[in-house]
Formats: structure tokens, sequence, C-alpha cells
């Protein structure tokens, strides 16, 4: 198994805010895996969806597959 991408939400919610600091826009991009079965993947968690600037990055870079948490 091999690891595509690791990252932090770009604003931890509530509770979270007590143990993680902000993720960055730089961390938000879609992978491709290595032989490309299944095309780009791509991901968002939470409250991410409603930014606009995180989906525009997300949509720009032709994701095939889009995981939301």
């Amino acid at each position: 198994m091999e690891i595509l991408i690791h990252r932090h939400k770009l604003r931890p919610s509530a509770k979270e805010r007590d143990l993680w600091t902000d993720g960055k826009l730089d961390q938000i991009y879609a992978v491709t895996p290595s032989p490309p079965p299944i095309g780009r993947i791509g991901m968002l968690s939470c409250g991410e969806h409603t930014a606009p600037e995180a989906t525009f990055i997300m949509q720009s870079q032709t994701e095939d597959i889009h995981l939301g948490s």
C-alpha cells in the first residue's frame, strides 16, 4: 500500500484547534496513482467544500475521483 497524500484540514473546527493548526492551500492537490488504474484523485474535508478557494483548486486540477469526508 502506498500513501499518496497526507494533509491537514485548512481550518480545524471547534475542539480540533486545541491540537491542530491550520493547513495550507499548497497542500491541496490531486494525485495520480502509479500505475494510474482509475485516474486523478483529490480530496477535501468538512467545511473545505464550502470554501471557494479550496474547491476551485481541486476543480482546476481535473480530478476524476473526489474523496470528501
